[in-house]
Protein backbone atom coordinates (compact mmCIF):
# COMPACT_ATOMS: atom_id res chain seq x y z
CA UNK A 1 0.00 0.00 0.00
CA UNK A 2 1.41 3.44 -1.04
CA UNK A 3 1.36 5.85 1.99
CA UNK A 4 2.39 9.06 0.29
CA UNK A 5 0.31 12.16 1.22
CA UNK A 6 -0.93 14.12 -1.88
CA UNK A 7 1.35 17.56 -1.96
CA UNK A 8 -1.95 19.91 -1.01
CA UNK A 9 -2.15 17.24 1.90
CA UNK A 10 1.56 17.65 2.81
CA UNK A 11 0.92 21.34 2.42
CA UNK A 12 -1.91 21.99 4.41
CA UNK A 13 -0.30 20.66 7.14
CA UNK A 14 2.75 23.18 7.09
CA UNK A 15 3.30 26.31 8.86
CA UNK A 16 2.38 28.07 6.48
CA UNK A 17 0.79 31.79 6.49
CA UNK A 18 -3.28 31.06 6.40
CA UNK A 19 -5.72 33.49 6.33
CA UNK A 20 -8.96 33.47 5.74
CA UNK A 21 -11.63 34.54 2.67
CA UNK A 22 -14.66 34.55 5.06
CA UNK A 23 -14.11 37.02 7.54
CA UNK A 24 -17.78 36.59 9.14
CA UNK A 25 -17.43 32.77 9.82
CA UNK A 26 -14.97 33.31 12.70
CA UNK A 27 -14.87 35.70 15.51
CA UNK A 28 -11.27 37.35 14.97
CA UNK A 29 -10.92 37.05 11.48
CA UNK A 30 -7.15 36.83 10.25
CA UNK A 31 -6.49 38.31 6.84
CA UNK A 32 -3.57 39.90 5.05
CA UNK A 33 -4.98 43.18 5.69
CA UNK A 34 -4.57 41.92 9.45
CA UNK A 35 -1.23 41.07 8.88
CA UNK A 36 0.26 44.11 7.31
CA UNK A 37 -1.23 46.72 9.69
CA UNK A 38 0.64 44.48 12.65
CA UNK A 39 3.70 44.33 10.71
CA UNK A 40 3.07 48.27 10.30
CA UNK A 41 2.45 49.04 13.70
CA UNK A 42 5.39 46.92 14.92
CA UNK A 43 7.87 49.59 13.72
CA UNK A 44 8.47 51.15 17.42
CA UNK A 45 9.58 47.98 18.43
CA UNK A 46 11.57 47.03 16.20
CA UNK A 47 13.65 50.80 15.57
CA UNK A 48 14.16 50.65 19.47
CA UNK A 49 15.52 47.27 19.31
CA UNK A 50 17.65 47.43 16.22
CA UNK A 51 19.18 50.95 17.24
CA UNK A 52 20.12 49.49 20.77
CA UNK A 53 21.92 46.35 19.04
CA UNK A 54 23.94 48.50 16.86
CA UNK A 55 25.14 51.14 19.06
CA UNK A 56 27.47 48.75 20.94
CA UNK A 57 29.09 47.41 17.63
CA UNK A 58 29.50 51.04 16.82
CA UNK A 59 31.49 51.59 20.52
CA UNK A 60 33.47 49.08 20.32
CA UNK A 61 34.69 50.33 16.66
CA UNK A 62 38.66 51.46 16.93
CA UNK A 63 37.41 53.98 13.22
CA UNK A 64 34.85 55.19 15.90
CA UNK A 65 36.75 55.10 19.16
CA UNK A 66 39.58 57.37 17.43
CA UNK A 67 37.12 59.83 15.76
CA UNK A 68 35.61 60.78 18.96
CA UNK A 69 38.69 60.61 21.69
CA UNK A 70 41.39 60.59 19.36
CA UNK A 71 44.01 59.07 17.21
CA UNK A 72 45.97 56.98 20.64
CA UNK A 73 42.53 55.92 22.25
CA UNK A 74 41.88 52.68 22.41
CA UNK A 75 38.31 52.73 24.29
CA UNK A 76 35.42 55.50 24.85
CA UNK A 77 35.65 57.06 27.95
CA UNK A 78 32.69 56.17 30.34
CA UNK A 79 30.80 59.73 30.16
CA UNK A 80 31.26 59.33 26.58
CA UNK A 81 29.90 55.94 25.92
CA UNK A 82 26.98 56.78 29.01
CA UNK A 83 26.18 59.67 26.75
CA UNK A 84 25.86 58.36 23.39
CA UNK A 85 24.16 55.04 24.33
CA UNK A 86 21.09 57.24 26.63
CA UNK A 87 20.89 59.85 24.58
CA UNK A 88 18.56 57.47 22.43
CA UNK A 89 16.22 57.13 25.84
CA UNK A 90 16.38 60.92 26.25
CA UNK A 91 15.43 61.93 22.52
CA UNK A 92 12.46 58.88 23.35
CA UNK A 93 10.96 60.52 26.69
CA UNK A 94 10.47 63.46 24.71
CA UNK A 95 9.41 62.00 21.25
CA UNK A 96 6.51 60.32 23.34
CA UNK A 97 5.40 63.09 25.35
CA UNK A 98 5.15 65.59 21.94
CA UNK A 99 3.82 62.66 19.94
CA UNK A 100 0.61 62.66 21.36
CA UNK A 101 -0.83 65.70 20.80
CA UNK A 102 0.74 65.07 17.18
CA UNK A 103 -1.54 62.47 17.02
CA UNK A 104 -4.78 64.40 18.42
CA UNK A 105 -3.69 67.49 15.53
CA UNK A 106 -2.82 65.21 12.18
CA UNK A 107 -4.24 61.47 13.15
CA UNK A 108 -2.78 57.90 14.58
CA UNK A 109 -1.38 56.62 10.82
CA UNK A 110 0.64 60.20 9.69
CA UNK A 111 2.06 60.76 13.31
CA UNK A 112 3.56 56.94 13.11
CA UNK A 113 4.94 58.05 9.47
CA UNK A 114 6.05 60.62 10.93
CA UNK A 115 7.91 59.08 13.68
CA UNK A 116 9.49 56.68 10.84
CA UNK A 117 10.85 59.68 9.09
CA UNK A 118 12.49 61.42 11.95
CA UNK A 119 14.07 58.10 12.93
CA UNK A 120 15.27 57.48 9.47
CA UNK A 121 16.55 61.58 9.55
CA UNK A 122 18.53 60.95 13.38
CA UNK A 123 20.14 57.77 11.34
CA UNK A 124 21.27 59.78 8.21
CA UNK A 125 22.78 61.75 10.67
CA UNK A 126 24.55 59.26 12.97
CA UNK A 127 25.52 58.13 9.73
CA UNK A 128 28.10 61.09 8.55
CA UNK A 129 29.95 60.82 11.78
CA UNK A 130 33.43 61.26 11.19
CA UNK A 131 36.58 62.75 12.27
CA UNK A 132 36.17 66.39 13.42
CA UNK A 133 33.24 67.11 16.26
CA UNK A 134 32.23 63.44 16.06
CA UNK A 135 30.41 62.88 19.44
CA UNK A 136 28.41 66.03 18.97
CA UNK A 137 27.10 64.23 15.27
CA UNK A 138 26.73 60.70 16.88
CA UNK A 139 24.55 62.58 19.96
CA UNK A 140 22.29 64.41 17.44
CA UNK A 141 21.37 61.95 15.54
CA UNK A 142 21.12 59.23 18.34
CA UNK A 143 18.47 62.09 19.66
CA UNK A 144 16.68 62.98 16.54
CA UNK A 145 16.48 58.61 16.30
CA UNK A 146 15.15 58.84 19.66
CA UNK A 147 12.46 61.24 19.12
CA UNK A 148 11.05 59.12 16.13
CA UNK A 149 11.21 55.93 18.79
CA UNK A 150 9.34 57.86 21.10
CA UNK A 151 6.79 58.73 18.25
CA UNK A 152 6.38 55.16 17.52
CA UNK A 153 6.11 53.86 20.89
CA UNK A 154 3.33 56.21 22.14
CA UNK A 155 1.21 55.81 18.96
CA UNK A 156 1.66 52.91 17.50
CA UNK A 157 -0.67 51.64 20.96
CA UNK A 158 -3.01 53.84 20.36
CA UNK A 159 -3.40 52.93 16.54
CA UNK A 160 -3.57 49.48 17.33
CA UNK A 161 -6.73 49.67 19.21
CA UNK A 162 -8.48 52.25 17.31
CA UNK A 163 -7.88 49.77 13.94
CA UNK A 164 -8.96 46.83 16.31
CA UNK A 165 -12.47 44.65 14.18
CA UNK A 166 -15.72 45.29 15.81
CA UNK A 167 -15.70 42.02 17.34
CA UNK A 168 -12.58 42.27 19.68
CA UNK A 169 -13.31 45.77 20.39
CA UNK A 170 -14.37 45.52 24.55
CA UNK A 171 -15.96 49.07 24.11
Amino acid sequence: MDTKESPRASRSNSMALRTTEDVNAIEAPVTWKAYLICAFASFGGIFFGYDSGYINGVNGSSIFIQAVEGPDATKLSSPHQSLIVSILSAGTFFGAIIAGDLADMMGRKWTIIMGCVIYLIGVIIQMITGIGDALGVIVAGRLIAGIGVGFESAIVILYMSEIVSAPLDPT
